[in-house]
């Protein structure tokens, strides 16, 4: 802060530039809480998607739990049978994270236009993390479901019980 008001001291002959530390430190304060804001709402949002990827891998298991029993009663391992919705929630992950990112991307060009007349640029840095974020959501949120899994045994679930 004190440099920039020096700056301006020398760009402007004659001006005498004083900072008000206040109003600086009072910003600083509000910016603080915003971002603490945010982190929260991000923290709530990323649980709110487990909760949701748990509920639908669990009505997923409830609806293929013949199929279940049938690939069990086969011969199939239990990891194997595991690592088969592991692999249907990572690929929604996947696929979830980037109609996401693009969805984001376009929302954030649509702000950027509508409140400072300019298209916000694409950090392309981001799309990386975004979709390793959304594939270890969706992991998280199969953990339970798949647990369940292991308790479905072949012979009740084919007879109806």
């Amino acid at each position: 802060m004190s440099s920039i008001a020096h700056q301006l001291e020398e760009a402007i002959s004659g001006a005498e530039v004083r900072p008000v530390w206040q109003v600086a430190a009072s910003e600083g304060v509000v910016i603080d809480k915003i971002q603490l804001l945010m982190a929260v709402v991000t923290v709530a949002a990323l649980v709110a998607s487990a909760m949701g990827i748990a509920s639908l891998m669990t009505s997923t298991i409830m609806e293929r739990a013949k199929e279940i029993g049938l690939m069990k009663a086969l011969g199939a391992r239990q990891w194997q049978i595991m690592l088969l919705f592991y692999l249907e929630a990572a690929s929604s992950g996947l696929a979830g994270g980037a109609l996401g990112c693009i969805a984001g991307w376009g929302l954030a060009k649509a702000i950027g236009v509508m409140l400072f007349d300019a298209p916000l640029n694409f950090a392309w840095i981001v799309m990386p993390y975004v979709l390793v974020i959304a594939v270890l959501i969706a992991l998280i949120g199969t953990w339970f479901p798949a647990r369940r899994i292991a308790r479905l045994y072949p012979v009740e679930v084919l007879y109806g019980r």
